[in-house]
């Protein structure tokens, strides 16, 4: 936080002849504006002398009564008091800084809003009312925030908020808007346009190996998948040979009237993992989990790939099973 310091200067002088002691004579100092964290430098009181009407020298002579030197303030009318120097490692900013009126006397300072970790995530600059009303002028990025109410939004240009193919609304990631066929995905960490069309699977012809070197297939015919049928056989499956091929074709046509932002400089889609599982399913048809065969593996999913095709892919099901079980 960033307050105002202040040090009252006594001057006493004593009339030697009568033995009296003049009235002093108090000076209030200017020392500095400086940044405040939660490791207070000026913790009494606490809480803080805090009234509407509050001057610079009200504060002075607030901490002056209870024997203090050093007299701080913020936000406009909290005064605090110390005996301790500011020491010159304590972090510091100009006067101008500490501009916050005075709630007593718009012509004096007193201290300003936040200016360390009560700062809104993003935010270079905020305006403040009170220590609980704050909010952003400005942003760190321009280019990846923007002010939006009292905080700093992330905008479409910001990482992993692209929105493409879609728009943001006033340049807001939160106002993601994508084109027809697509859907949007956002949270806190993402704005994304993703296809709602789904891959296709080809063909899926798949032949099942014995260990007696038994073999039965799903279909003997066309490999696509919608002619193959189950597979029965009196063995216990040693591995399976899969004839699959995959394709993934998505197209955002020329229908959207925007042009690719330059933060998108292009856009890929395709299969980026392509897996096949494997389960046992018992007589009451409860699903065990057996083996996963990867057939592409893209964990950045930065090479998707429009075709992928795996003509013999063998997964191995090492498994007994029991009568009845599949």
């Amino acid at each position: 936080m960033c307050f105002n310091v202040f040090v009252t200067i006594i001057v006493r002088t004593l009339k030697k002849t009568l033995n009296l002691e003049i009235q002093p004579i108090r000076y209030t100092v200017h020392v500095g504006c400086f940044i405040d964290n939660s490791n207070r430098l000026y913790d009494f009181p606490n809480p803080p002398w805090d009234i509407k009407q509050q001057t610079v020298s009200k504060c002075a002579g607030y901490c002056n009564r209870r024997n203090f030197i050093y007299s701080g303030l913020e936000f406009k009318t909290q005064c605090f008091c110390g005996n301790v120097e500011p020491p010159s490692a304590y972090d510091t900013r100009s006067d101008s800084g500490c501009n916050m009126a005075c709630g007593g006397n718009s012509s004096e300072t007193c201290g300003d809003c936040s200016v360390l970790s009560p700062y809104p995530p993003n935010c270079a600059k905020i305006d403040c009312k009170t220590p609980a009303n704050k909010s952003c002028t400005a942003c760190t990025e321009k280019e990846y925030y923007k002010v939006s109410g009292r905080d700093c939004k992330d905008k479409c240009s910001s990482r992993n908020r692209w929105c493409w193919p879609g728009s943001c609304g006033k340049e807001l990631a939160s106002n993601c808007n994508c084109m027809t066929g697509f859907k949007s995905l956002i949270d806190r960490n993402t704005a994304k346009c993703q296809p709602i069309q789904q891959p296709s699977i080809a063909s899926c012809q798949t032949f099942a190996f014995g260990r007696n070197g038994s073999m039965a297939v799903s279909n003997t015919g066309s490999p696509e998948c919608s002619f193959q049928r189950d597979i029965y056989g009196r063995f216990q499956v040693g591995h399976f040979q899969i004839n699959l091929n995959v394709f993934f074709q998505v197209s955002i046509g020329h229908q959207y009237k925007d042009p690719r932002p330059r933060f998108v400089p292009q856009e890929q889609f395709g299969i980026t993992d392509l897996y096949v599982d494997v389960y046992k399913l018992s007589v009451t048809n409860q699903s065990q989990f057996i083996i996963r065969e990867f057939v592409k593996l893209d964990p950045n999913s930065d090479q998707p790939e429009e075709t992928v095709a795996s003509k013999n892919l063998t997964v191995y099901a090492n498994e007994i099973l029991a009568d009845g079980e599949r």
